[in-house]
């Protein structure tokens, strides 16, 4: 405690000449400002800012608006609907999970233990997402 506080006295003027040298770099107006400082780029900058809010207020599913809920699997960002096979293909998700967890304990954990614990988990099925409704064009000219 004692060199904290012989440290802060010791650097106290430091800090103070710093604070002091800040203040006059925030306040000096120069004939020369950086050019992100000019008018033009900052509504340029406002003019971005305002067309990203568009986008996203009608383009993208709100997701704390529980008014307004979707029948269906929404991204959120995107606002892309899910196509059914996607769709089943997400909620079943948890059950399928569950499943594996279930045959995991039952094969390695239980009395009758039919593989080592450390016997490799086969792979499970591709779950299908909305990356993969994206269509792709192929780039092969044959």
């Amino acid at each position: 405690m004692k060199g904290t506080l012989l440290h802060w006295l010791l650097t106290r003027h430091i800090t103070g000449e710093y604070a002091e040298s800040f203040k006059q770099m925030c306040t000096h107006k120069s004939k020369n400002p950086h050019e992100e400082l000019g008018s033009t780029h900052i509504g340029k900058d406002q003019r971005d800012v305002q067309a990203i809010k568009d986008f996203v207020k009608e383009q993208c599913q709100d997701p704390f608006d529980i008014e307004n809920v979707p029948d269906t699997l929404v991204n959120i960002t995107s606002g892309q609907v899910a196509s059914k096979e996607v769709e089943e293909s997400m909620t079943g998700v948890p059950q399928k999970g569950e499943d594996l967890l279930n045959q995991f304990i039952k094969e390695r954990l239980s009395i009758e233990k039919k593989k080592s614990f450390w016997y490799p988990i086969p792979k499970t099925a591709v779950v299908k997402t909305f990356s993969s409704m994206k269509k792709c064009i192929s780039s092969d000219k044959d």
